[in-house]
């Protein structure tokens, strides 16, 4: 809901490259073709709040549902996959994940 509440949408914390990849969210360190360290499976995540000022998204997790994969008892929080360097992955979790968006014809893209 775009009139949800966003005082996540604080300062500046740590600076990522996401980029849309079929239905997964792909989390990099720098833009361009760098592997991606992590991924969050948005069909799990719903919208939770939005600020074109601040050109902010606040994603949170969807409702479980019998299809929904879960890494621990909590179902409030976004499940993420930490892609590690060996090949193995890292189940993580987030009570929200706060996109800000540099520019404002992406934040307007990505909000539509």
């Amino acid at each position: 809901h775009k009139d949800a509440p966003t005082e996540e949408c604080g300062e500046e914390e740590d600076v990522v490259w996401a980029s849309l990849c079929s239905w997964a969210l792909l989390l990099a360190h720098e833009p361009g073709d760098a592997p991606p360290f992590a991924f969050v499976w948005l069909p799990h995540c719903m919208l939770h709040g939005a600020d074109a000022e601040k050109r902010c998204l606040v994603l949170r997790s969807r409702p479980l549902s019998p299809q929904r994969f879960q890494c621990s008892g909590s179902s409030d929080w976004v499940d993420m996959c930490l892609l590690l360097g060996d090949g193995r992955f890292q189940p993580l979790e987030a009570p929200l994940l706060v996109l800000r968006i540099q520019q404002r014809s992406e934040y307007d893209a990505w909000a539509e």
